[in-house]
């Protein structure tokens, strides 16, 4: 049976409020209505994934190609874990509003920053918390010293993490490590790994979004791995659909700043310097006219 089929049947079992809507748009998706054109656009359909995949490597490539393996990484970072599936969105906004930050404030420190980009997606992977204990010594200290979070032996613990293709064009990749892991850090937490120079730099674009968004929704526990029971899949692609409208929220990109943005930032320097600095150098003007000889109501004479 095909996964999204065994997705349709775990929904009726789930307990999030959005299941039963999810379970409807999973069951239209390529049927006969609407002679098989309507789509659902959701992140737990595999039809609608691959196609989604495919658009975002096409737009990856189309917006990174031109730098050069030179000038491009691949980046993973563990943002953070929670026992409560509602708080993944939470998770992630704030991510979304650090990295946005971290990106203003190093590029008002240097100019050399504004070559920084970031195109990340969300990942979301979950294990079983009886089996926090069997985790070997790296990932338990790569956990622990994550923000803290709770660890429920009755239920999973979903791992937030983001992956993506970070540019650098203009700045060393050490520096830009150090930047982020300043920010966030932790054992292993961010990851940055520089472009393969013997593979094309469309192959390189490709190879890190398809497993950006690969979402096998497995569990893995040392050389072993097995897929998430289908009441796992089943609440979190219900969760997710709730949350985000349909891949909209699960995507962060940070362009490069625009002429526009750069003359604003000129401009707003400029307005922060104030003429009464330097007050006392100035001199005042020579008297050009004697008011006394236009008439006003003070020395006018009938």
């Amino acid at each position: 049976m095909k996964r999204t089929t065994r997705l349709i049947n775990a929904l009726a079992y789930s307990s999030q409020p959005t299941a039963s809507r999810l379970q409807q748009r999973l069951g239209q998706c390529g049927g006969e209505g609407w002679n098989g054109a309507f789509t659902c656009r959701t992140p737990g359909c595999r039809r609608c994934r691959d196609r989604y995949v495919g658009q975002q490597r096409r737009a990856a490539e189309h917006r990174f190609a031109k730098l050069g393996n030179s000038n491009l990484a691949s980046f993973n970072i563990i943002i953070g874990a929670t026992s409560d599936l509602r708080e993944i969105g939470a998770i992630w906004t704030k991510f979304r509003k650090d990295v946005r930050n971290l990106r203003d404030s190093l590029r008002r420190i240097s100019p050399r920053w504004n070559g920084l980009q970031l195109l990340v997606w969300l990942e979301v992977d979950a294990f079983d918390g009886a089996d926090f204990v069997h985790l070997g010594p790296d990932k338990k200290r790569q956990y622990d010293e994550l923000p803290p979070f709770t660890v429920c032996s009755t239920q999973p613990v979903w791992v937030v993490t983001a992956h993506g293709i970070l540019a650098h064009t203009g700045i060393d990749l050490g520096r830009a490590k150090d930047q982020f892991e300043r920010r966030w850090p932790g054992f292993h937490r961010v990851h940055m790994e520089p472009f393969d120079h013997t593979n094309s730099v469309t192959g390189n674009i490709s190879g890190v979004v398809n497993y950006a968004l690969k979402h096998r929704c497995e569990v893995k526990l040392g050389r072993y791995k097995e897929p998430w029971p289908m009441v796992w899949m089943a609440d979190f692609y219900a969760y997710l659909h709730g949350w985000s409208r349909g891949f909209h929220s699960t995507r962060i990109s940070l362009n490069e700043p625009s002429t526009k943005d750069i003359h604003a930032e000129y401009s707003e320097k400029k307005l922060k310097t104030s003429y009464t600095d330097n007050i006392d150098n100035t001199y005042p003007l020579p008297l050009l006219y004697d008011y006394s000889s236009f008439p006003t109501p003070f020395n006018w004479t009938r």
